[in-house]
């Protein structure tokens, strides 16, 4: 049996174009380097060990934990939504992160897609790939 997928890194690949351009949160995530520029994030929940901040420009949910380090990015807006419907966008990523802090994986999935992050075809992709 295979090792299912990370949900994260499907997100990275499926990214929207547009966040390849301002992609500077994968690169400090990748060379394990703190956060030290909170100028763009805003806070949306936390948790115990972990804070979730959005960044509103690249359309990016930033998982910190408390040593200032990136443990997951979320990328909203896969590359199949070419419109953004960003009315509202704290308020969906807070629904997205209740369920990313007290639920299981599939439902985290269907609330990604449910909120209009991702398309019908790419919540198919990591229902098949990341829930063996």
């Amino acid at each position: 049996m295979r090792k299912p997928k990370s949900i994260f890194k499907i997100l990275h690949k499926y990214r929207n174009y547009n966040q390849v351009i301002n992609d500077h949160s994968y690169k400090l995530y990748k060379k394990k380097k703190k956060v030290e520029d909170f100028r763009n994030l805003v806070l949306i929940a936390n948790d115990e060990t972990t804070s979730a901040y959005l960044n509103q420009h690249t359309h990016v949910i930033l998982i910190i934990n408390k040593d200032l380090y990136i443990d997951h990015i979320i990328y909203l807006y896969d590359r199949r939504i070419h419109f953004f419907n960003s009315n509202n966008l704290e308020e969906k990523t807070k629904k997205l992160l209740d369920i990313y802090y007290n639920s299981t994986k599939d439902k985290f999935i269907d609330s990604l897609y449910e909120n209009g992050f991702i398309s019908l075809k790419l919540k198919d992709k990591l229902r098949k790939e990341c829930l063996l």
